[in-house]
């Protein structure tokens, strides 16, 4: 297998690439799953800033039933999901300050 990397968005932005390789034009990309909203809206749910407590809670849930469902859910646009990779530190938790359940 040969496989050729392009960095630095060099073929374009994600939703550029995500619409290349619907079309056959490009075979592979790591991407942001926010893109993926305008193709399959349930993937809004990862954009929710502090949704995880903790790193293994994230795993547990984009590892499980739930996160799976979602990849699932794009071969019907015509894409197929591998994995998720770890972007959620960033968005979903933090460090700095204790994350909060809401009150209700």
């Amino acid at each position: 297998m040969k496989v050729r990397g392009f960095g630095d968005a060099s073929l374009g932005p994600d939703v550029q690439m995500q619409n290349a390789l619907v079309g056959g034009a490009q075979e592979m990309m790591v991407g942001s799953t926010a893109t993926l909203v305008g193709t399959v809206k349930e993937f809004a749910l990862w954009d929710a800033p502090f949704l995880f407590a903790s790193a293994q809670e994230a795993d547990a849930v984009l590892d499980g039933p739930v996160g799976q469902k979602l990849i699932d859910s794009l071969q019907a646009q015509g894409l197929v999901g591998l994995v998720y990779w770890e972007t959620v530190s960033a968005t979903s938790r933090t460090a700095a300050f204790p994350s909060r359940r809401p009150t209700t």
